[in-house]
């Protein structure tokens, strides 16, 4: 397999936040079939590196291609292609269940006149 068929594809990828530099030249690239893990210590850089894969961090440099897309111009179609899951829980305790759960909506794309509805339906479900 080559690079045609990568799913995805980091070149020299760079994130800066002012002079702190999170992620400094990751060149990495995903055939189908590869499970990877991003290992490192707190500040290494593995969520900024996933927030720039998922279209929610912006990139300060090097090129990135998640399914041939651009993450910074492609999120929404690389979204409903892509899952992430977190080492803690995300929740945000200060919102509702249905808030939360409109919130996760939005993040994986799922269309705005169709949220309310989702929600109901799946909170109805679970008898909450």
């Amino acid at each position: 397999m080559g690079e045609k068929d990568a799913i995805l594809i980091s070149k020299e990828l760079k994130k800066n936040y002012g002079k702190l530099v999170a992620v400094d030249g990751v060149s990495l690239e995903i055939q189908p079939g590869q499970c990877v893990g991003l290992l490192g210590p707190n500040g290494a850089g593995k969520s900024t590196f996933i927030g720039m894969v998922y279209g929610a961090t912006p990139r300060s440099g090097g090129e990135l291609s998640v399914f041939g897309l651009d993450p910074q111009t492609n999120s929404r179609d690389i979204k409903k292609r892509v899952g992430v899951v977190t080492q803690e829980d995300c929740l945000d305790e200060a919102m509702t269940v249905q808030e939360n759960m409109s919130m996760f909506a939005r993040f994986s794309g799922v269309p705005s006149h169709e949220i309310e509805r989702r929600v109901r339906k799946l909170l109805e479900f679970m008898a909450l």
